[in-house]
């Protein structure tokens, strides 16, 4: 998650926020990756896609969702994201998400092993 999150950073995050609210793209939030065999593994990586949207990249390093480039806050405006290994769009299934790393040239992510399923979502990242 550099340059958001320095590497072995240690994170805060709120398990109950997604009680309350539903998962807003552009959020960071903490969880457990996929096929994990240390289930206290914890990783933090930030929604761009949201259950039913289709997820592709632009060559000028935009995230395109149902093929328009998404409106990034601010805070993250100036990062690239890049394609990954796999350039054709992706369909986020129900009650999944899309993670990305904000280093986005070596984050092992959505574009490496596809959607997480909200069930792997520990909740959202709230300070460090």
């Amino acid at each position: 998650m550099e340059p958001t999150i320095p590497k072995n950073e240690k994170v805060v995050f709120d398990k109950s926020s997604y009680k309350k609210y539903p998962l807003q793209r552009w959020d960071v939030v903490a969880l457990h990756p996929l096929n994990a065999t240390d289930k206290e593994t914890t990783w933090a990586l930030r929604i761009v896609g949201l259950p039913g949207e289709q997820i592709s990249f632009s060559g000028e390093g935009d995230i395109l969702i149902d093929g328009a480039a998404a409106q990034r806050p601010s805070a993250i405006a100036s990062i690239r994201f890049v394609s990954g290994r796999d350039t054709k769009p992706v369909t986020v299934p129900p009650d999944s998400y899309y993670l990305l790393g904000d280093n986005t040239t070596k984050a092992y992510d959505s574009r490496s092993w596809g959607a997480l399923p909200r069930a792997n979502i520990l909740g959202k990242v709230i300070g460090k």
